[in-house]
């Protein structure tokens, strides 16, 4: 397990030199993305409201802006009189046991409800809120803090800062229990003038590295030549799909102090042979060489009748077979027919993104071109690639390799969600 856990830190866990401070309030009626997970107790946990404001935090364990931020929510009277629903979600695979620690230490009160998510479908999430607003970022600087409002509405996303139980309550409950009056008379949350951030934006303590701020044991990649990136303090709070810095709206950045620790280099997943993806999404698929989306976005747009305010999105992770057996079970009977042998085996989706809200594009539309990296132990000279598509209901089709390079496999697929592998023969 230790082994699995460093080796999605060691292909995620990006330090950059500074990090992104950002506070974003998304358009207006963006209904509250949809998801669902177990929590460390056995029961069900939803990103949805219940009809009071709800705050979905994803965090990771050693994150010491997390620990300032979910210690100070677990112990606020807001929290304790039931005036919102908290739920964090650790999302880069640490096991129920570390975040029950985490929990423990932290939030002993019990008023909040964890989540440790090894499936890579909280990654996903946490991408999916910080795009909520339209951008694009692809950096995840924790803690993220999505607020909903008591009608199901997403309202603001927080990241890459420490986020104060007082902040909660003077600038955000007020509008997400739909009392205008709250916060400043422009609607900015956190600050006088609209722009700069308050008290509780000011990196403080949670700011500094401190205990398990820095990776430990388990957590920082082993066995890796330093990269040049030398971050300051807090810079291991950020995660990296595709190593492009994050934009967005309202956004405040802080200097990183003069301490500074050296970053491993991590390989770019949203790249193939130097040639970057043409479109947005979460390239989290750690089992190739990379993945890239060769046809062009405004091609992908037009094809599938895209309206202007809607955006391609793209989602790739590492397939885990003990999240969906009967897909499992579906491409091995799948290869077995084609008398081939399975290589890496990935999740691979295509929606769009229409006001912060994703949606799968349809399975029969228009061809999109797909590169994969094959891995170098799965390279073999005179053997013929192609790539196996398993959908809903078990249908399977075989995809071509219609390039010549041995090193990547290229295919045309479409819209929707599916199961892929490489396969040789």
């Amino acid at each position: 397990m230790k082994k699995r856990i460093l080796s999605l830190l060691l292909m995620l866990l990006l330090l950059l030199p500074a990090i992104p401070v950002e506070a974003a309030e998304v358009p207006e009626g963006t209904a509250n993305l949809d998801f669902s997970f177990t929590s460390i107790d056995g029961g069900s946990v939803s990103t949805q409201s219940s009809g009071k404001p709800k705050l979905i935090v994803f965090f990771m364990t050693q994150c010491s802006r997390c620990k300032s931020t979910l210690g100070d929510f677990s112990s606020s009277s807001w929290l304790a009189n039931g005036e919102a629903d908290v739920c964090a979600i650790d999302f880069i695979g640490h096991t129920q046991e570390e975040v029950r620690e985490f929990q423990e230490t932290y939030c002993p009160e019990g008023l909040i409800q964890f989540v440790a998510d090894e499936s890579g479908n909280a990654m996903l999430a946490a991408y999916d809120y910080l795009h909520a607003d339209g951008s694009t970022a692809t950096n995840i600087a924790t803690p993220v803090v999505a607020m909903v409002d008591v009608n199901n509405n997403l309202r603001y996303v927080v990241s890459g800062r420490t986020v104060t139980a007082s902040e909660i309550e003077t600038d955000y409950l007020p509008k997400l229990k739909g009392d205008n009056n709250g916060g400043d008379e422009d609607n900015t949350p956190g600050g006088d003038d609209g722009n700069t951030p308050g008290d509780g934006n000011t990196p403080g303590e949670g700011n500094t590295p401190g205990d398990g701020n820095t990776p430990g044991e388990g957590n920082t990649p082993g066995g890796n030549t330093p990269g040049g990136n030398k971050p300051g303090s807090g810079n291991n709070n950020t995660v990296s799909g595709n190593n492009v810095t994050s934009t967005k709206v309202q956004k405040v950045t802080t200097s990183a102090p003069s301490r500074v620790e050296e970053a491993p280099k991590i390989p770019s997943t949203s790249s193939v042979g130097g040639v970057k993806t043409s479109v947005t999404g979460a390239y989290l698929a750690t089992n190739v060489t990379g993945s890239i989306v060769a046809t062009s976005e405004a091609d992908i747009a037009k094809n599938y009748g895209l309206a202007n305010n809607e955006k391609v999105y793209g989602k790739f992770s590492d397939f885990s077979a003990k999240k969906s057996p009967l897909a499992k079970a579906s491409m091995d009977a799948a290869v077995a027919e084609q008398k081939a042998v399975a290589g890496p085996m990935l999740n691979i989706e295509f929606g769009k993104m229409t006001a912060g809200k994703y949606t799968e594009l349809p399975s029969d539309g228009s061809a999109i071109r797909v590169v994969l990296g094959i891995p170098k132990n799965f390279v073999q000279a005179d053997k013929t690639y192609a790539v196996i598509c398993v959908r809903a209901g078990g249908t399977y089709s075989v995809l071509k390799d219609l390039d010549n390079d041995a090193n990547t496999v290229t295919f045309d697929t479409t819209g929707g969600a599916g199961v892929y592998a490489i396969i040789k023969y």
